[in-house]
This record gives structure tokens, sequence and C-alpha cells, in this order.
């Protein structure tokens, strides 16, 4: 298991031993997507409305809490030597040194958090995000930010960075169709960012995403892919207009799509069969 540096926006935490999901729904009806000149969809999740009215932060959580999101995720007995017991956990050491990576990443920044439970308080239909605040729902962004970690997530990121741009169209846009529930996430050299497409229009080769992005909250930010270059370029904005930074890459290897619906929390034997070098 490994923690890929996110400087600040995003983290992906692979699981090596985990296998791969087979196959991706999205990968098959692709094809299909690209013969189809036009189309607009809305999922109806306004950011000034769905979106949590603060930003997305940089802090240390407090000691502890990567073991706690690890038995949240995968359960007390995958952690902890003494499961059986109500004594307070102790954590077996590959999973205690695994817990210090994602406390560290944690600190960097919880945009896929915030991404994720923005989607599901939307698709749940409870009081908006912008009127909820960051106290109130700090220890479910950790937690939600965690879910990245599960091996159902880790593999379909795997399998969608294998595809090329305009393959996952049509994942981008069911995700839409179906109220803002699948998360995206971009990569440009070491670093990453999640954010949640809302809109989706595709004119000819031009597709253009817009997105829910907890860096610049209130604001739709967009990204553009073309499906005759396989490229894609997200250049989000602040209030004023101005250009925050540009990232772009062609090509497979830099987008995935994690639909909400795998994010459910399951059991693993990895910590009790590894150790933790890294």
């Amino acid at each position: 298991m490994k923690v890929r540096s996110s400087k600040g926006r995003h983290v992906a935490v692979g699981m090596a031993l985990f296998v791969v999901l087979a196959s991706s729904p999205g990968a098959v009806s692709a094809k299909q997507t690209e013969k189809v000149l036009s189309f607009r969809v809305n999922s109806g999740f306004l950011p000034q409305r769905d979106g949590f009215s603060f930003a997305n932060w940089t802090s240390n959580p407090q000691r502890g809490t990567g073991i706690q999101l690890l038995i949240q995720l995968f359960g007390r007995p995958s952690i902890c030597t003494n499961a059986s017991s109500n004594d307070p956990c102790i954590p077996l050491q590959s999973a205690e040194q695994f817990a210090a990576q994602v406390e560290d990443q944690l600190a960097t920044g919880r945009c896929e958090g915030l991404t994720v439970l923005a989607a599901k308080i939307h698709a749940e239909g409870g009081t908006p995000a912008s009127l909820v605040t960051a106290q109130d729902v700090s220890t479910n962004i950790d937690y939600w930010w965690a879910t990245q970690m599960l091996p159902s997530v880790a593999a379909k990121s795997r399998l969608s960075r294998s595809l090329k741009p305009s393959q996952l169209i049509n994942e981008i846009r069911r995700g839409v169709v179906r109220g803002a529930t699948s998360t995206l996430g971009m990569y440009f050299q070491n670093e990453g960012h999640s954010v949640l497409p809302i809109s989706i229009e595709k004119r000819g080769n031009k597709v253009v995403v817009g997105v829910y992005d907890s860096n610049t909250p209130e604001i739709t930010q967009t990204l553009r892919i073309d499906t005759k270059t396989q490229v894609w370029v997200y250049s989000p904005v602040d209030k004023t207009g101005k250009t925050l930074f540009t990232w772009r890459h062609k090509g497979a290897g830099a987008l995935d799509v994690i639909p909400l619906a795998l994010r459910t929390p399951q059991e693993t034997r990895y910590f009790s069969l590894s150790s933790i070098t890294e």
C-alpha cells in the first residue's frame, strides 16, 4: 500500500495487493458516445446552493485520526490486534505505519472529502451543503476523503486512468444525469485534484464539463476535452476571473471517474499480511 504525493490538493491512495476491477460500464459504451455529435445535460447541482460555502483547507488532523479512519473503512478486525475486546484498538504494525501516512496526506488538503460529501448531500436531498458549517461536518469530510483507499475505488481509478478522455465521456455523463453522483479525479505532474461534474455539453469533438471545485466554492469551473486530439485542459478561475493555474494532458493516464456507489466500507486482510516499509 502506498500513498501518492498530493502537494496540497488531492491524494490518490493505491493498494497493490487488491484486484483490479475486470470491466467498466462506461468503457463498453464509450465508442457509442463518441459518435454522438451533440448533447447537453445538467444535474441540477448548483455550487452556490449545493456546494459548501467554505473552501478546501490544510491542517493537521488530531492524533489517532488515521487509525480511526482505517477502522471505519475496513472494520476493527482488519486493523486491531485486539479486535474481539472492547478495549481501545491496538493496531497491527502495518496499519499503524500506514495510518501515519494517511494523517500526513490528510493534512495537505481535503478536496476528495468535500467533493464526495457535497455530492452525497445533494443526492440524498438533505439540508443544502451551503448551509452547513465546516465544524459540523469536518469528521464526515475526513471519512469521505479516506474512502479513496477502498480497494473498489482504487481499482476503478486505475481502470479509468487506462482509458482515453473520450472513453470517459459516457461515465461522466451518466453521473451528471443521475444527479452529480460521480467524482472526477485529475492528475498533473505529481499533483492530483478531485472535483464533481455537475453538467456536460458535447458539440462535435468539443466537450465542456461544468464542475464544483471545493478550492473555489460558489464558482462553476470548466474542464474542456477534445475527443479528437484526446487533450483535456483545466484552468480554474477566481471570483475576478483570474486563472489560478492550468493543467493539460494528452491521452490516457490522468483522469478517473468514480461513482459514489463504490465508496462502501469492506474488510481486508491487507494489514495482517503486509509490512509497510515505504
